[in-house]
């Protein structure tokens, strides 16, 4: 099931990077003076633009048995902390989660799929 819970999980993220990746490729379009037709822009008028989730794990837990979990990531909190500042650089309200299982992490991005986003 944890397998399970992580292909969806990585699913989901691949969904939003890719989302991003779009983004970012009109975006350094429309900066660069290339020409792009206003149904290609996407509108980041709104402060804040957006919510930026952050995943921070870096405890890891093994459901049964502790001695097979991953060890800790020593300076995931200095990764966190610089991404934080970049988003919120870039306008996003930004949410941290941290050390969440892979049913945590399902469950946090199905709430965030849920959201309201429409006044960003």
């Amino acid at each position: 099931k944890d397998q399970e819970n992580m292909r969806q999980i990585c699913g989901l993220i691949g969904d939003m990077h890719r989302k991003v990746e779009e983004l970012s490729l009109k975006m350094n379009a429309f900066h660069s003076g290339l020409p792009v037709g206003s149904d290609e822009l996407y509108e980041m008028d709104c402060i804040p633009h957006g919510i930026c989730l952050i995943i921070n794990n870096h405890r890891f837990y093994h459901p049964t048995n502790p001695e097979k979990a991953h060890p800790e990531r020593i300076g995931s909190e200095v990764d966190c902390h610089n991404l934080v500042e970049t988003f919120r650089y870039l306008g996003y309200r930004v949410e941290v989660a941290e050390n969440l299982s892979s049913v945590e992490m399902k469950q946090r991005l199905r709430e965030m799929s849920e959201v309201d986003h429409s006044r960003y």
